[in-house]
């Protein structure tokens, strides 16, 4: 078997054991305490551009999140989303690093962070106010551990295949 076609099989097969879960458990840090919501992740392009919308009544501990990483210039907005939403912008380690609060039911402006993102979370409109959510809070699960630890994995392998070429 080729190097090429063993460096591949590699990234296939980490790729393959780090699928994310459709919904699952998730942690907002606060100063002030932990806030806890059942996240559906955004993985497909067609859930990506849909998102929230058409959807009249979102349960208060439940959101999206949407893995950005590697996508230039983002852009969110409301069109279609009939409830308001505030948007929590992180980076790859869960750092919150930008927040929209309150985005309006049905607009077409964009929503563009100031920075370079890696996830966006979007919960009902004033959960931010309520629980306090502020810049430098941490976003928490494992999704943001396995990023870490398949990024490493991935680092091994490829150095230990650069040394068989």
């Amino acid at each position: 078997m080729s190097k090429v076609l063993k460096l591949l099989f590699v990234c296939l097969l980490i790729v393959a054991c780090n699928q994310d879960q459709r919904t699952y458990n998730f942690t907002i840090v606060t100063t002030d305490g932990k806030v806890n919501y059942k996240l559906k992740n955004a993985q497909t392009s067609e859930e990506m551009e849909k998102g929230l919308m058409f959807i009249d009544k979102l349960p208060e501990d439940e959101g999206m999140i949407f893995d950005v990483r590697g996508y230039e210039n983002i852009a969110m907005w409301m069109k279609n989303t009939q409830i308001p939403l505030d948007m929590i912008f992180s980076d790859a380690s869960g750092k919150v690093v930008w927040i929209y609060e309150n985005a309006i039911p049905m607009s077409e402006e964009y929503i563009v962070p100031p920075e370079e993102v890696s996830f966006v979370v979007e919960v009902n409109g004033g959960q931010v106010a309520k629980y306090k959510v502020k810049l430098g809070d941490t976003l928490k699960h494992e999704f943001f551990k396995n990023f870490e630890k398949a990024k490493e994995r991935f680092e091994v392998a490829k150095e230990k295949v650069a040394e068989e070429i």
